[in-house]
């Protein structure tokens, strides 16, 4: 049964196969919304990693905490709560599987990732960068001067 399930679940993202008919699309989502309580938490888990990926692909960031938009601000704690998880191998994230597929989705994503310090030292060398290759070490330096 769980084989069919997971066919389901993929003819139902693809649009194929019998889900290329728009009334079985209805009874299957008519389907899962009554039958949602009884998700596992795997299931939950990899449905929000797919909104996760989702929202990065079309909005190129990862969801803001103060966004006007309950899902996902929700989204936005979701991920916070697996950055936790996945730096102290906890809750769903010492399973091995579900790391790797957080370590992958890290991976692919990795600026997005960054500290502010990493995102500072980036910038730092960005300007260094530019100053050797533009030569311009006087006016960038009389820029950046704090003494008065």
């Amino acid at each position: 049964m769980a084989e069919w399930i997971q066919h389901q679940k993929q003819y139902y993202k693809n649009k194929s196969s019998i889900f290329e008919n728009q009334d079985i699309r209805l009874i299957w989502e008519q389907f899962v919304s009554k039958y949602d309580k009884y998700k596992t938490i795997e299931d939950k888990w990899i449905e929000n990693l797919q909104c996760v990926k989702d929202y990065v692909k079309l909005n190129k960031k990862l969801p803001p905490r103060d966004d006007n938009d309950d899902a996902v601000r929700k989204l936005s704690n979701w991920v916070n709560s697996q950055k936790q998880n996945y730096k102290n191998k906890t809750q769903i994230l010492n399973n091995e599987y579900f790391y790797k597929l957080w370590d992958e989705f890290i991976g692919m994503n990795y600026v997005l990732f960054k500290s502010n310090e990493e995102i500072w030292y980036d910038k730092l060398n960005e300007l260094k960068t530019y100053i050797e290759n533009h030569n311009k070490k006087e006016s960038t330096i009389a820029l950046m001067s704090t003494k008065k």
